[in-house]
């Protein structure tokens, strides 16, 4: 899909310089092209009033891009711990409902194939089976959310959202993020979320 149908519904709040080299090499992955066109062209993203497209930047006191991905596996996995997810998962949103969004990098060598899963907090708070795989890529995916909604295993709904997007007031005055020294996953994919025994 064209970012561009993207970046022309949302406008642009601007650009945030990313140092994509040294980001995917400390995550010790590529990451699709449809996400590093969006970050690029409009920063972190809070698209509806009710979801947030992270991207790698930091805000003193308020947010780390690094920490906000450790922080989003281990809460998933503990939150869902009697429900194992597909190996290989890698966050990159949230929604004001604390639903995570996830890559399935495991679901194809290429990133720009990666399929989009969906962490359903309120399915995990009841016991539910909180995963559900959709199938499509980020793009499309933001997309769904905006023109249909996307049905969640709670029996609730992501969207249909409002065709707007802004930064994120937490991240007013954020500036690009520089990875620390020790990796996230360059070693191998045992960092992301799935290639664990839940705990």
């Amino acid at each position: 899909m064209d970012v561009s149908v993207l970046t022309a519904l949302f406008g642009t709040p601007g650009p945030l310089p990313v140092e994509w080299p040294a980001v995917e090499s400390w995550l010790g992955t590529r990451l699709p092209a449809d996400y590093r066109t969006l970050a690029s062209a409009c920063g972190p993203l809070e698209i509806g009033a009710a979801l947030w497209l992270h991207t790698p930047c930091e805000r003193e006191g308020r947010f780390d891009y690094g920490t906000w991905v450790r922080q989003t596996h281990h809460l998933c996995r503990t939150a869902a711990r009697h429900f194992r997810p597909s190996p290989g998962l890698l966050a990159w949103g949230a929604t004001r409902a604390s639903d995570r969004l996830f890559w399935d990098t495991w679901a194809a060598d290429d990133p720009d194939r990666w399929p989009v899963v969906v962490f359903d907090r309120e399915a995990a708070e009841r016991g539910l089976d909180p995963w559900h795989g959709l199938g499509v890529p980020m793009a499309e995916t933001l997309l769904e959310a905006v023109s249909t909604g996307i049905a969640l295993p709670s029996g609730t709904r992501l969207g249909p959202l409002a065709p707007t997007a802004r930064r994120p007031a937490f991240l007013a005055g954020a500036r690009p993020w520089h990875p620390p020294r020790s990796a996230f996953g360059s070693v191998s994919r045992a960092s992301r979320l799935g290639s664990q025994a839940p705990g």
